[in-house]
Protein backbone atom coordinates (compact mmCIF):
# COMPACT_ATOMS: atom_id res chain seq x y z
CA UNK A 1 0.00 0.00 0.00
CA UNK A 2 1.45 3.03 -0.94
CA UNK A 3 1.71 5.96 1.19
CA UNK A 4 -1.66 8.10 -0.62
CA UNK A 5 -3.71 5.08 -0.12
CA UNK A 6 -2.49 4.65 3.65
CA UNK A 7 -3.31 8.21 4.47
CA UNK A 8 -7.11 7.49 2.80
CA UNK A 9 -7.73 4.34 4.63
CA UNK A 10 -6.98 6.40 7.81
CA UNK A 11 -9.31 9.00 6.84
CA UNK A 12 -11.64 6.28 5.89
CA UNK A 13 -11.98 4.38 9.23
CA UNK A 14 -10.53 7.50 11.57
CA UNK A 15 -12.63 9.43 14.29
CA UNK A 16 -13.33 12.75 14.10
CA UNK A 17 -10.63 14.22 15.20
CA UNK A 18 -8.25 11.83 13.52
CA UNK A 19 -9.83 12.81 10.32
CA UNK A 20 -9.24 16.28 11.23
CA UNK A 21 -5.97 15.59 11.47
CA UNK A 22 -5.73 13.32 8.22
CA UNK A 23 -7.15 16.22 6.05
CA UNK A 24 -4.71 18.62 6.84
CA UNK A 25 -2.00 16.09 5.19
CA UNK A 26 -3.98 15.30 1.71
CA UNK A 27 -3.61 18.49 -0.04
CA UNK A 28 0.40 18.13 0.13
CA UNK A 29 -0.44 15.22 -2.36
CA UNK A 30 -1.69 17.53 -5.20
CA UNK A 31 -3.60 16.25 -7.93
CA UNK A 32 -2.75 13.07 -7.59
CA UNK A 33 -5.04 12.62 -4.28
CA UNK A 34 -8.14 14.22 -6.69
CA UNK A 35 -9.39 10.65 -8.17
CA UNK A 36 -8.66 8.41 -5.14
CA UNK A 37 -10.38 11.36 -2.92
CA UNK A 38 -13.25 11.23 -5.92
CA UNK A 39 -13.64 7.27 -5.85
CA UNK A 40 -14.12 7.15 -1.80
CA UNK A 41 -16.30 9.73 -2.18
CA UNK A 42 -18.53 7.22 -4.46
CA UNK A 43 -18.27 4.59 -1.93
CA UNK A 44 -19.32 6.03 1.46
CA UNK A 45 -22.91 7.55 0.60
CA UNK A 46 -23.62 6.08 4.02
CA UNK A 47 -21.24 8.07 5.98
CA UNK A 48 -21.83 11.85 5.77
CA UNK A 49 -18.98 12.69 8.13
CA UNK A 50 -16.49 11.17 5.96
CA UNK A 51 -18.13 12.95 3.17
CA UNK A 52 -17.69 16.51 4.53
CA UNK A 53 -14.34 16.08 5.06
CA UNK A 54 -13.72 14.91 1.24
CA UNK A 55 -15.80 17.63 -0.05
CA UNK A 56 -13.41 19.83 2.43
CA UNK A 57 -10.39 18.39 0.94
CA UNK A 58 -11.73 18.45 -2.29
CA UNK A 59 -12.05 22.38 -2.57
CA UNK A 60 -8.79 23.02 -2.11
CA UNK A 61 -8.06 21.91 -5.40
CA UNK A 62 -9.06 24.10 -8.51
CA UNK A 63 -9.48 21.38 -10.86
CA UNK A 64 -12.41 20.53 -13.54
CA UNK A 65 -13.02 16.95 -11.83
CA UNK A 66 -13.30 18.44 -8.55
CA UNK A 67 -15.99 20.38 -9.93
CA UNK A 68 -17.87 17.53 -11.74
CA UNK A 69 -17.44 15.72 -8.26
CA UNK A 70 -18.91 18.30 -5.88
CA UNK A 71 -21.65 19.43 -8.03
CA UNK A 72 -23.20 15.74 -8.56
CA UNK A 73 -22.28 15.26 -4.48
CA UNK A 74 -24.56 18.26 -4.13
CA UNK A 75 -27.46 16.03 -6.52
CA UNK A 76 -27.13 12.79 -4.56
CA UNK A 77 -26.18 13.78 -0.80
CA UNK A 78 -29.45 14.30 1.85
CA UNK A 79 -26.99 15.75 4.12
CA UNK A 80 -27.49 19.29 4.87
CA UNK A 81 -24.33 19.50 6.38
CA UNK A 82 -22.75 17.76 3.54
CA UNK A 83 -24.76 19.93 1.40
CA UNK A 84 -23.46 23.23 2.61
CA UNK A 85 -19.98 22.09 2.67
CA UNK A 86 -19.82 20.98 -0.96
CA UNK A 87 -21.85 24.13 -2.11
CA UNK A 88 -19.07 26.38 0.10
CA UNK A 89 -16.50 24.81 -1.98
CA UNK A 90 -17.76 25.35 -4.80
CA UNK A 91 -18.09 29.07 -4.38
CA UNK A 92 -14.80 29.90 -3.11
CA UNK A 93 -13.74 28.29 -6.43
CA UNK A 94 -14.63 31.41 -8.34
CA UNK A 95 -15.69 31.75 -12.20
CA UNK A 96 -14.47 28.31 -12.32
CA UNK A 97 -17.33 26.57 -10.57
CA UNK A 98 -20.46 29.07 -12.02
CA UNK A 99 -21.40 26.93 -14.77
CA UNK A 100 -21.89 23.91 -12.75
CA UNK A 101 -23.92 25.67 -9.97
CA UNK A 102 -26.13 27.88 -12.16
CA UNK A 103 -27.17 24.49 -13.93
CA UNK A 104 -27.90 23.28 -10.28
CA UNK A 105 -30.36 26.59 -10.23
CA UNK A 106 -32.96 24.31 -12.48
CA UNK A 107 -33.37 21.82 -9.34
CA UNK A 108 -35.53 22.87 -6.25
CA UNK A 109 -33.57 20.43 -3.98
CA UNK A 110 -30.77 22.56 -4.26
CA UNK A 111 -31.59 26.07 -5.00
CA UNK A 112 -31.75 26.57 -1.29
CA UNK A 113 -28.12 25.85 -0.88
CA UNK A 114 -26.73 26.86 -4.38
CA UNK A 115 -28.19 30.45 -4.24
CA UNK A 116 -26.21 31.24 -0.96
CA UNK A 117 -23.19 29.83 -2.53
CA UNK A 118 -23.56 32.04 -5.56
CA UNK A 119 -23.75 34.76 -3.33
CA UNK A 120 -19.82 34.74 -2.45
CA UNK A 121 -19.16 34.54 -5.93
CA UNK A 122 -18.79 38.60 -7.20
CA UNK A 123 -18.24 38.71 -10.77
CA UNK A 124 -19.80 40.62 -12.86
CA UNK A 125 -20.65 37.59 -15.44
CA UNK A 126 -22.95 36.75 -12.16
CA UNK A 127 -25.70 39.40 -13.37
CA UNK A 128 -27.49 37.23 -15.41
CA UNK A 129 -27.45 34.35 -12.70
CA UNK A 130 -28.77 37.02 -10.04
CA UNK A 131 -31.65 38.41 -12.63
CA UNK A 132 -32.83 35.33 -12.99
CA UNK A 133 -32.89 34.55 -9.37
CA UNK A 134 -34.60 37.77 -8.57
CA UNK A 135 -38.03 36.22 -10.05
CA UNK A 136 -38.02 32.82 -7.51
CA UNK A 137 -40.89 32.52 -5.64
CA UNK A 138 -38.82 32.08 -2.35
CA UNK A 139 -38.22 35.43 -0.61
CA UNK A 140 -35.41 34.48 1.19
CA UNK A 141 -33.80 33.84 -2.17
CA UNK A 142 -34.68 36.95 -3.89
CA UNK A 143 -33.28 39.23 -1.14
CA UNK A 144 -29.83 37.04 -2.03
CA UNK A 145 -30.36 37.74 -5.12
CA UNK A 146 -30.92 41.73 -4.74
CA UNK A 147 -28.50 42.05 -2.58
CA UNK A 148 -25.90 41.02 -4.71
CA UNK A 149 -27.17 42.64 -7.60
CA UNK A 150 -26.48 45.88 -5.73
CA UNK A 151 -22.58 44.97 -5.46
CA UNK A 152 -22.31 45.56 -9.23
CA UNK A 153 -22.22 49.43 -10.90
CA UNK A 154 -24.09 47.97 -13.77
CA UNK A 155 -27.12 49.27 -15.43
CA UNK A 156 -28.78 45.91 -15.85
CA UNK A 157 -29.14 46.11 -11.84
CA UNK A 158 -31.33 48.78 -11.98
CA UNK A 159 -34.71 47.04 -13.21
CA UNK A 160 -34.31 44.36 -10.29
CA UNK A 161 -33.76 47.03 -7.50
CA UNK A 162 -36.58 49.34 -8.80
CA UNK A 163 -39.24 46.13 -8.70
CA UNK A 164 -37.52 44.97 -5.44
CA UNK A 165 -38.78 48.41 -3.87
CA UNK A 166 -42.36 46.80 -4.15
CA UNK A 167 -41.73 43.53 -3.39
CA UNK A 168 -44.49 41.81 -0.98
CA UNK A 169 -41.18 40.86 1.09
CA UNK A 170 -39.79 43.32 3.95
CA UNK A 171 -36.38 41.56 3.67
CA UNK A 172 -36.38 41.97 -0.16
CA UNK A 173 -37.38 45.72 0.22
CA UNK A 174 -34.68 46.02 2.35
CA UNK A 175 -32.11 45.02 0.50
CA UNK A 176 -33.43 46.82 -2.58
CA UNK A 177 -33.30 50.33 -0.31
CA UNK A 178 -29.62 49.61 0.67
CA UNK A 179 -28.28 48.37 -2.90
CA UNK A 180 -29.91 51.86 -4.62
CA UNK A 181 -27.99 54.02 -1.78
CA UNK A 182 -24.92 52.50 -2.25
CA UNK A 183 -25.24 52.55 -6.52
CA UNK A 184 -26.72 56.06 -6.50
CA UNK A 185 -24.33 57.47 -8.73
CA UNK A 186 -25.11 54.68 -11.18
CA UNK A 187 -28.96 55.64 -10.60
CA UNK A 188 -28.82 58.82 -11.08
CA UNK A 189 -26.43 58.46 -14.15
CA UNK A 190 -29.86 56.68 -15.76
CA UNK A 191 -32.33 59.69 -14.45
CA UNK A 192 -33.26 57.79 -11.54
CA UNK A 193 -33.25 60.02 -8.15
CA UNK A 194 -32.51 58.10 -5.43
CA UNK A 195 -33.61 60.10 -2.92
CA UNK A 196 -37.35 60.02 -4.86
CA UNK A 197 -37.15 56.50 -5.10
CA UNK A 198 -36.82 55.36 -1.46
CA UNK A 199 -38.88 58.05 0.46
CA UNK A 200 -41.80 56.81 0.26
CA UNK A 201 -40.55 53.60 2.23
CA UNK A 202 -40.15 56.01 5.25
CA UNK A 203 -43.52 55.36 6.02
CA UNK A 204 -43.91 51.31 5.18
CA UNK A 205 -45.74 49.10 7.16
CA UNK A 206 -42.85 47.28 8.23
CA UNK A 207 -40.27 48.97 10.80
CA UNK A 208 -37.41 47.81 9.93
CA UNK A 209 -38.08 48.55 6.72
CA UNK A 210 -38.74 52.48 7.59
CA UNK A 211 -35.59 52.49 9.48
CA UNK A 212 -33.35 50.55 6.45
CA UNK A 213 -34.62 53.91 4.50
CA UNK A 214 -34.08 56.68 7.33
CA UNK A 215 -30.03 54.61 7.36
CA UNK A 216 -29.92 54.73 3.13
CA UNK A 217 -31.15 58.39 3.14
CA UNK A 218 -28.29 59.29 5.57
CA UNK A 219 -25.88 57.85 3.16
CA UNK A 220 -27.17 59.74 0.36
CA UNK A 221 -26.69 62.81 2.24
CA UNK A 222 -28.76 64.85 0.27
CA UNK A 223 -30.51 68.23 1.48
CA UNK A 224 -33.12 66.54 -0.01
CA UNK A 225 -32.60 63.52 1.84
CA UNK A 226 -32.30 65.45 5.00
CA UNK A 227 -35.69 67.26 4.79
CA UNK A 228 -37.54 64.06 3.60
CA UNK A 229 -35.92 62.61 7.74
CA UNK A 230 -36.94 65.51 9.46
CA UNK A 231 -40.43 65.57 7.66
CA UNK A 232 -41.14 62.05 8.62
CA UNK A 233 -39.16 62.82 12.58
CA UNK A 234 -41.75 65.68 13.02
CA UNK A 235 -44.42 63.79 11.60
CA UNK A 236 -47.24 63.07 15.07
CA UNK A 237 -47.32 58.84 14.79
CA UNK A 238 -43.63 58.50 13.81
CA UNK A 239 -42.70 56.11 16.51
CA UNK A 240 -39.47 56.30 18.82
CA UNK A 241 -37.61 53.54 17.00
CA UNK A 242 -37.52 55.07 13.88
CA UNK A 243 -37.17 58.45 15.19
CA UNK A 244 -34.20 57.25 16.91
CA UNK A 245 -32.80 55.79 13.80
CA UNK A 246 -33.67 59.10 11.98
CA UNK A 247 -31.14 60.93 14.45
CA UNK A 248 -28.86 58.69 13.75
CA UNK A 249 -29.28 59.20 9.99
CA UNK A 250 -28.93 62.81 10.27
CA UNK A 251 -25.95 62.91 12.36
CA UNK A 252 -24.11 60.73 10.01
CA UNK A 253 -24.96 63.22 7.11
CA UNK A 254 -23.61 65.92 9.34
CA UNK A 255 -24.09 68.78 6.90
CA UNK A 256 -25.32 72.03 8.49
CA UNK A 257 -28.93 71.28 7.67
CA UNK A 258 -29.14 68.20 8.97
CA UNK A 259 -27.33 69.88 11.96
CA UNK A 260 -30.41 72.60 11.43
CA UNK A 261 -33.03 69.59 11.77
CA UNK A 262 -31.56 68.06 14.98
CA UNK A 263 -31.50 71.53 16.31
CA UNK A 264 -35.36 71.52 15.28
CA UNK A 265 -36.24 68.11 16.55
CA UNK A 266 -34.59 68.91 19.96
CA UNK A 267 -36.77 71.90 20.76
CA UNK A 268 -39.78 70.19 19.87
CA UNK A 269 -39.24 67.93 23.06
CA UNK A 270 -41.36 69.33 25.44
CA UNK A 271 -40.44 70.07 28.89
CA UNK A 272 -40.09 68.76 31.40
CA UNK A 273 -40.04 64.87 30.98
CA UNK A 274 -39.19 62.08 33.25
CA UNK A 275 -35.77 60.44 32.53
CA UNK A 276 -37.39 57.43 31.25
CA UNK A 277 -40.08 59.20 29.14
CA UNK A 278 -39.58 59.06 25.18
CA UNK A 279 -39.08 62.04 24.71
CA UNK A 280 -35.90 62.14 27.23
CA UNK A 281 -34.55 59.26 25.02
CA UNK A 282 -35.01 61.13 21.71
CA UNK A 283 -33.14 64.51 23.02
CA UNK A 284 -30.51 61.89 24.44
CA UNK A 285 -29.80 60.58 20.72
CA UNK A 286 -30.05 64.15 19.54
CA UNK A 287 -27.14 64.99 22.06
CA UNK A 288 -25.46 61.85 20.83
CA UNK A 289 -24.96 62.76 17.25
CA UNK A 290 -24.46 66.40 17.56
CA UNK A 291 -21.72 65.17 19.68
CA UNK A 292 -20.60 63.42 16.94
CA UNK A 293 -19.57 66.13 14.09
CA UNK A 294 -16.49 66.12 13.10
CA UNK A 295 -16.34 68.14 10.29
CA UNK A 296 -15.05 71.40 10.16
CA UNK A 297 -17.31 73.59 8.93
CA UNK A 298 -20.33 71.67 11.37
CA UNK A 299 -18.76 71.17 14.74
CA UNK A 300 -18.90 74.83 15.94
CA UNK A 301 -22.56 74.85 14.72
CA UNK A 302 -23.09 71.43 16.27
CA UNK A 303 -21.52 72.97 19.62
CA UNK A 304 -23.14 76.07 19.65
CA UNK A 305 -26.40 73.88 19.76
CA UNK A 306 -25.35 71.71 22.42
CA UNK A 307 -24.66 74.57 24.80
CA UNK A 308 -28.04 76.72 24.31
CA UNK A 309 -30.17 72.93 24.16
CA UNK A 310 -28.04 72.16 27.74
CA UNK A 311 -29.08 75.74 28.93
CA UNK A 312 -32.46 74.99 27.96
CA UNK A 313 -32.62 72.05 29.75
CA UNK A 314 -31.13 73.31 33.05
CA UNK A 315 -33.74 76.13 32.79
CA UNK A 316 -36.35 73.59 33.17
CA UNK A 317 -35.43 70.13 34.70
CA UNK A 318 -32.34 68.65 35.80
CA UNK A 319 -32.54 65.78 33.74
CA UNK A 320 -29.48 63.48 34.16
CA UNK A 321 -29.26 61.13 31.50
CA UNK A 322 -29.30 63.80 28.97
CA UNK A 323 -26.56 65.81 30.49
CA UNK A 324 -24.40 63.11 31.44
CA UNK A 325 -24.67 62.11 27.23
CA UNK A 326 -23.25 65.96 26.82
CA UNK A 327 -19.87 66.25 25.64
CA UNK A 328 -17.34 68.61 27.44
CA UNK A 329 -17.53 71.53 25.72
Amino acid sequence: MNLLASVLAELEQGDFQSRWEIAKQIPDFGEAAIAALVDLLHKTPEDPELQWFIARILGQFNHAEVVIALVNLLEVTADDEVVHMAAQMLAQMGPTAIAALVSLLDQPQSRAVVVPALAQIQTVAMIPCWLRVVADTDANLRAIAVAALGRFQDPRIIPALLQGLKDVSAKVRQEAIAGISYRSDLFLEHDHDPVALIQPLLADVNLRVCQTTALALGRLATDTAAQALWATAQAPYTPLPLQLTIVQALGQMGSPQSIQYLQNLWLLSPYPFPPDDAQSQLATAIVKALSLSRQADTQAQSAAILREGLRHQLHHVQNIPLIKSLPVL
